[in-house]
């Protein structure tokens, strides 16, 4: 079975992925504001709407990697 993308490129985006996680996983382990450290609320709203923004690029990104390696039948 050969796959419609190249390893390079399997890699390259699953690598990305894991990176903005990992900046995720950073910026939990400091502290959530308003949650774990003091904030303001627009700032705990900017926090939360960056997450949400970041973690919707990482499901578009696997979904598309997915989809493109099932052969666009899932």
């Amino acid at each position: 079975m050969s796959l419609p993308v190249s390893r390079e490129v399997l890699q390259a985006e699953v690598e990305a992925a894991k990176a903005i996680l990992e900046s995720w996983l950073n910026k939990i382990d400091a502290g959530i504001p308003g949650v774990d450290l003091p904030a303001a609320e627009l700032d705990t709203d900017v926090w939360v709407h960056q997450l949400c923004g970041e973690l919707m690029v990482v499901a578009g990104k696997c979904e598309t990697l997915a989809t493109v390696i099932s052969g666009n039948t899932i």
